[in-house]
């Protein structure tokens, strides 16, 4: 509480109502808002669901001078120095011992803490550092930093917290709160490593006197142990001011909570408050009744009263300090359970709590609220252990066909009601069988049976209805036992599919809460559990117990149909790949297949759906894979080849005079076990060397080879096909004409297929003209060149006659023509440019009648070597036609190209006065503008000029000659009619 300097708390009391409302003001807010406080290592946690719980302790640092129970800090006030740690070099300190209560059956070698928070708090100076003189000796002390020490043999840290952690004002007037200070630092990590025992506040930042000084610290602590009740837990914190001489009220909402279901709602409040005063009575700290009533009722712990609930008590539970004070002028700590009879002032199922606070004369800060909800939680743990393989308790790592594996589910009750209709259900997945199941309720007398059901998947599920499951008073007892023994399959329909796999065995249990009637969900097993010498943790990790099988050995020595890994095909050698069906006939379905070893980086998957044919080679090894999704399992194998193939040639004369056609059967391969069949009938190669017309089946056997041939003799029919030389033309008088002509005459009744003419000519590629279905009479095919010509006749039933004729080109003399293009001799281009008499030559002339130019711009002419100029630049077409004195045409086609203008660059000049290359500069024709510059090796400009009739660069620079060697030049400019251009190089100047 903030009073006048120098009047008393007494005198205060005297002072009459009217007074006290003329001389003081009163407020009520929260400067900095209560938010949840995360720990450093995890800012997004909010909250703790634990078997756990938090304690605080703390002690104050300032103490009366003249010590009396009942004195407010309005007396003069000293430094504690009672804790032997705190003395020496320190200006004050205190001492609190962190132990954790003692419970029932509890060790606390398995209390972890999760959580510590360090506050400390004060009234001193007006700015942050405050400058102390104690003993004739002055020092500056920090209101944002302490020195805090723990109960291990020089474990000592100072800690300085940010000046929003909580809140430092300046000033010691109302506006600013009357100076009191808080400071909050995570110490997590320090109290892990410490644990229990005696922890220091040293060096906070006080001073001595009568201005209402006090200060102090507090530490809060979140810690979890199995055998503790479930508690939700939230550490809020912030800093609410208060200071009146009449009621003010202010609400804190803790929202997100949730209270449980049915019985009795206990909720836990732990407080953190500076500058209460124990004989300021009129401040309170209440609840809300219920959920928005707004019937706040006044809470109170055995060291406060409802109606003066800050009064620098510290009431934390039954922990050592020192120095060790009733009255702790102005520091507030206690941790209570509200009491609620009847769930009055809480209700089951309630989320959220209001407090209010305030005060009719006192002045004071709280800065933490903890709550913690006892959760009625049911817990039921099923676990889930491998007890024996094949009756030896130590258990392998893999697991072979027939093996027996026995299994137990150990079940507890870990909550604090009675669990009903407990069921557990067990999956049994494919590959393994059961032998036997048995349930035993330790609880009940009668035990019930254990069913099975088998699934469409495969899958078999275990059920028990194992009854009701009482609260023990030693949580770990097992209640009820599910034990059950499988068998590894050694079905090879079912090994094929299991090579290499892993099969999981998991499970879970139901029933119902006897507080509410309703189903607690479903529960999946345990298969691991914490154990050790000193602590066995309630929770375990859930999940199924995975098997991993080995089952490759048995599968390839039992399952597979292969002698010394070798598969024989026949004829393996004629096929392009190898296909599945085959393959399957000697692995199961779903085998995989590889080119290497499948467990190699780079080995490739063939056959089946990977897009890679089965190459069909022999003495090659391959893999085979035999589960479709694990490729650790497999096989090498390769083929070998039993030859055997069939070939048939049947003559195909057109006539014969017994009515017979030879047959010859080829076969390779044979041997004298080999066995052949004609249309089913076992025969000889001698007995069938002619055959009649009609359809025949022949049949080669040897051992596991079989090849079949169908095949068809065909019967005679008479028919003829002749050149027609009357009316064929066999010459051509042009080189290269196409005016030979073949006639062909067909006779007799046959019905024909096809009638072909096959074309060999000396100019071009072969062609074929066909007819479809001919009948008897004569056929016509003309415009022909020369060359070779063939025809066939083909009947339906696949009898031929052939025959061929030739075409000759004329023997008169025959020169090929050409021509060229000839321009002006004196220009020092090699191009043509527009408006240049170019002359077109025709060289090494043949004896022609006939001439005629088509210069490809529109215009033509008929003189032998005509000169022409062309108008605009391009690319032109010129076509030469001639006809000589048989008639006969040739042509001959070429391009030409037009330019504008034209432009080239000396590779080198001698400007030594001697006669011609005496300047060095572009040559060229139609040019529009130019910029021309030269540069020596180090980059320095030799000669410029714009002026096209320059006569260039003479080889001086700076009225010196240059010495010989390599120039570079940069040229941009712009023939006339096109677009600019730029180039650049090197030349040489010679001397």
């Amino acid at each position: 509480m903030f009073k006048f300097s120098g009047i008393p708390i007494q005198s205060l009391f005297l002072l009459s109502l009217a007074l006290l409302l003329v001389c003081f003001t009163t407020s009520a807010q929260v400067r900095v808002p209560f938010e949840p406080r995360s720990p450093k290592s995890d800012p997004s946690k909010k909250n703790y669901r634990i078997n756990g719980d938090f304690l605080i302790i703390g002690n104050t640092n300032l103490t009366l001078e003249d010590y009396d129970d009942f004195k407010m800090n309005d007396n003069q006030m000293v430094y504690t120095s009672a804790f032997q740690g705190g003395s020496g070099n320190h200006i004050n300190s205190s001492g609190a011992e962190l132990r954790f209560p003692e419970v029932s059956g509890i060790d606390h070698q398995c209390t972890e803490v999760l959580f510590a928070g360090l506050y400390w708090t004060g009234r001193s100076g007006e700015s942050r550092m405050v400058n102390i003189t104690d003993q004739g000796a002055t020092r500056t002390l920090d209101k944002q930093q302490i020195t805090f020490q723990g109960p291990r043999l020089g474990q000592k840290v100072n800690l300085l917290t940010e000046e929003n952690n909580i809140r430092f004002p300046e000033g010691l007037d109302p506006a600013n709160d009357v100076g009191i200070f808080v400071g909050y630092q995570d110490v997590t990590d320090f109290v892990k490593f410490n644990k229990e025992g005696f922890y220091a506040g040293i060096d906070i930042a006080l001073v001595q006197g009568t201005d209402y000084f006090f200060g102090g610290w507090s530490l809060i602590v979140v810690y979890e142990n199995p055998i503790l009740p479930l508690k939700d837990i939230t550490v809020f914190d912030g800093f609410a001011y208060v200071r009146g001489d009449f009621p003010e009220e202010f609400v804190i909402p803790i929202d997100g909570i949730q209270t449980r279901e049915e019985g009795d709602v206990r909720v836990k409040v732990g407080i953190m408050a500076g500058e209460g005063d124990v004989a300021a009575s009129g401040d309170f700290f209440s609840i809300e009744r219920g959920v928005g009533t707004n019937d706040f009722v006044p809470l109170s712990h055995p060291l406060n009263s409802s109606d003066n609930f800050f009064n620098s008590s510290i009431s934390v539970g039954n922990t050592g300090r020192i120095p060790s004070f009733r009255n702790n002028t102005g520091m507030d700590l206690a941790t209570f359970y509200i009491d609620n009879p009847n769930n009055e002032l809480i209700a089951n199922n309630q989320t959220s709590l209001r407090f209010q606070y305030g005060t009719v004369w006192d002045t004071f800060v709280i800065y933490n609220l903890t709550i913690a909800i006892d959760i009625d939680e049911p817990k039921i743990e099923g676990f889930h252990q491998l007890i024996s393989v094949n009756g030896d308790t130590a258990v392998p790592n893999s697991f072979q066909p027939a093996d027996e594996l026995t299994f137990h589910v150990d079940i507890r009750n870990l909550g604090l009601e009675q669990l009903r209709s407990n069921r557990i259900e067990l999956k049994l997945p494919r590959g393994v069988e059961l032998i036997s199941a048995e349930g035993t309720n330790f609880q009940q007398p009668v035990t019930t049976t254990v069913t099975q059901t088998l699934e469409p998947s495969g899958v078999r599920t275990l059920s028990w209805e194992l009854g009701n499951l009482d609260p023990s008073a030693d949580v770990f007892e097992v209640l009820a036992r599910l034990s059950y023994t499988i068998r590894i399959t050694d079905n090879c329909e079912l090994i094929s599919t299991l090579c290499g796999a892993t099969v999981s065995l998991d499970g879970l249990l139901t029933g119902v809460r006897s507080s509410t009637g309703q189903s607690y969900g479903e529960v999946p097993l345990v298969i691991e559990k914490e154990e050790s010498a000193v602590c066995l943790r309630t929770d375990g990790t859930a999940g199924s117990i995975d098997l991993r099988l080995d089952v490759f050995d048995f599968f390839q020595s039992n399952c597979l149909n292969l002698q010394d890994r070798s598969i024989e095909i026949c004829n393996l050698s004629d096929m392009s790949e190898v296909s599945m069906e085959l393959l399957l006939n000697y692995f199961p379905q779903g085998t995989r297949f590889f080119d290497q070893n499948p467990l190699e980086s780079n080995a490739q998957e063939i056959g089946g759906s990977s897009g890679n044919p089965f190459p069909a080679v022999a003495g090659i090894t391959f893999y085979a894979s035999f589960n479709e999704n694990e490729i650790g399992c497999f096989v090498p194998f390769n083929f070998t080849e039993n030859t055997l193939s069939v070939s048939i040639l049947i003559d195909q004369a057109c006539v014969s005079t017994d009515g017979l056609r030879a047959f010859e059967p080829e076969i390779k391969g044979f041997k004298p076990t080999t066995l052949i069949y004609l249309n089913d009938v076992l025969v000889d190669l001698a007995s069938i060397q002619r055959l009649a017309p009609g359809d025949y089946v022949l049949k080669v056997v040897d051992g596991n080879c079989l090849v079949e041939k169908e095949f068809t003799v065909r019967s005679f029919e008479g028919f003829d096909i002749t050149l027609m030389q009357e009316k064929s033309i066999f010459e051509n008088f042009c080189p290269g004409g196409r005016k030979g002509v073949i006639f062909l005459e067909v006779t007799g009744a046959a019905e024909f297929e096809l009638l072909e003419l096959r074309g060999f000519p000396t100019r071009g590629a072969p062609f074929v003209r066909s007819i479809r279905n001919p009948t008897a009479g004569e056929y016509e095919f003309g415009f022909l060149g020369a060359g070779r010509y063939q025809w066939r006749l083909t009947t339906i039933d696949n009898c031929i006659l052939e025959g061929e004729a030739f075409i000759i080109d004329s023997d008169a003399l025959f020169i090929p023509a050409d021509f060229e293009f000839i321009g002006n001799p004196d220009s020092q281009f090699s191009g043509f440019l527009i408006g240049e008499a170019i002359q077109h030559q025709i060289l090494q002339p043949p004896l022609f009648t006939e001439v005629f130019w088509d210069f490809g711009d529109g215009t033509t002419s008929t003189l032998d070597n005509p000169i022409h100029r062309y108008q605009d630049k391009g690319v032109y077409t010129v076509t030469l036609s001639l006809v000589d004195g048989n008639g006969c045409t040739q042509e001959v086609v070429k391009t030409i190209e037009i330019s504008s203008g034209s432009l080239r660059m000396p590779e080198a000049f001698t400007p030594n006065g001697t006669g011609r290359n005496r300047y060095f500069f572009p040559v060229f024709i139609e040019l529009e503008t130019l910029v021309f510059r030269v540069y020596n090796r180090w980059g320095e400009l030799m000669y410029f000029t714009t002026d096209p009739q320059a006569e260039g660069w003479d080889g001086r620079s700076q009225g010196k000659d240059s010495p010989a060697g390599t120039y570079l030049y940069k040229l941009d400019y712009k023939i006339i009619g096109e677009q600019p251009k730029s180039i650049q190089g090197s030349f040489l100047l010679l001397k």
